[in-house]
C-alpha cells in the first residue's frame, strides 16, 4: 500500500505552555519562531520527545511560533510505486499470466508498455518505510527535520528540500516500477 505525508500547523504565542494534540506517529514535530508570516528556519525546535500519549506538551518561548507536525498515511486499495519490488509483482500478476499461458512469446507480440491511465491510487507528497533511508544514502542528509519544508516555506533550504525530495520519489519509481516493467 502506499502512503503519503500529511501536515498539521498550530500557530501558538509564549511564554506560556500549550498543550495540543498532534498525530501519535509523527515522522516530524518542528517548531519555528514567526516573525509575521515569515519562518526563522534558524529557531527550529525538535518537537518530537515532548510527545506522550498524542498530545505536545511545550512551554512555548517569547513570541509567535508555529508547530508544524508531519506524519505518514496509509491509502487503502493503493500501491506503494516506490517499493522495490512493485514493478516485479506487476510483471508477475500481469504480463507473466500471458507468459505463462504463451511460453515464449511475450516479447516477441506483446513488446511494449503503455497505460493512458496508470492509477497506483495515492498521490501527493508520497512516503513508505525505507524512504528516510533512501534519501539520506542518496541525498546526504536528513529529511526528517526538514519535512516541514515539503508544506511550508521554511526559509531558504526550501527549494532544494523540495527538489531533493522530489528527485527521489522520482528515482525510485522508476527503479522499482518503470525499469523493470521496460
Amino acid at each position: 500500500r502506499g502512503s503519503v505525508l500529511r501536515h498539521q500547523l498550530h500557530d501558538v504565542t509564549g511564554p506560556a505552555g500549550v498543550s495540543v494534540d498532534v498525530p501519535q506517529d509523527c515522522l516530524s514535530l518542528v517548531a519555528f519562531r514567526m516573525t509575521g508570516e515569515v519562518i526563522d528556519q534558524a529557531s527550529a525546535i525538535d518537537l518530537r520527545g515532548r510527545v506522550v500519549a498524542g498530545k505536545l506538551s511545550w512551554d512555548v518561548p517569547p513570541g509567535a511560533w508555529r508547530v508544524i507536525a508531519v506524519w505518514a498515511e496509509q491509502r487503502k486499495l493503493s500501491i506503494d510505486p516506490m517499493h522495490p519490488e512493485v514493478g516485479q509483482r506487476v510483471i508477475e500478476h500481469f504480463f507473466g499470466r500471458f507468459e505463462r499461458r504463451f511460453p515464449g512469446q511475450g516479447g516477441k507480440g506483446l513488446n511494449f508498455f503503455f497505460s493512458d491511465e496508470l492509477q497506483f491510487n495515492v498521490s501527493g507528497k508520497l512516503w513508505n518505510a525505507s524512504f528516510a533511508a533512501e534519501f539520506r544514502r542518496r541525498r546526504g542528509y536528513d529529511l526528517i527535520p526538514e519535512l516541514p519544508a515539503l508544506f511550508v516555506d521554511a526559509g531558504p533550504r526550501t527549494q532544494k528540500v523540495r527538489l531533493d525530495y522530489n528527485d527521489v520519489v522520482v528515482r525510485l519509481q522508476e527503479e522499482g516500477f518503470f525499469r523493470p516493467i521496460f
